[in-house]
């Protein structure tokens, strides 16, 4: 909800590390995040599903197509992966992957259960769908699913 993205120091000191009105939103904002090796973060905003690219005190859109819902972000080889969800935003269930040089959908799956993040392993990349939809409608459940 905030358009603050903070800086934790390693002694436990907190800055802001970049502030955009754009990163914010009434309810859901900037979510999703990760470090791109050319010296970038890349973030995601959940409800109106544009990517952006922030350094220290700038923060610039990418020409990425609007991936409404964007959750988890992972890079991988193959490129950066969006996770979305139609949780709390006109999004749809699926897992994107982008090229990083164009920005530019080069796969995308539709996901059967509202699909939360993603993470890079040895093995592959493997989706996490925890159930959320579950639990934002008051449900308990302990059921989850990882799927590369």
């Amino acid at each position: 909800m905030g358009d603050t993205i903070w800086k934790v120091g390693r002694d436990g000191t907190v800055t802001p590390f970049a502030r955009d009105p754009r990163l914010g939103g009434a309810s859901f904002g900037n979510n999703g995040i990760v470090w791109d090796p050319r010296g970038f973060l890349v973030t995601g905003h959940y409800t109106n599903g544009t990517l952006f690219k922030v350094t220290q005190d700038r923060v610039e859109e990418l020409p990425a197509p609007s991936l409404p819902g964007a959750d988890g972000l992972t890079l991988t080889p193959q490129g950066l992966v969006v996770v979305t969800n139609s949780l709390a935003a006109p999004g749809r269930n699926a897992v994107t992957v982008l090229d990083t040089r164009t920005w530019q959908v080069k796969t995308q799956r539709e996901w059967g259960t509202a699909p939360t993040t993603a993470a890079r392993t040895p093995w592959g990349t493997y989706v996490l769908s925890g159930r959320v939809d579950l639990l934002v409608k008051g449900e308990t459940t302990d059921e989850f699913s990882l799927d590369r």
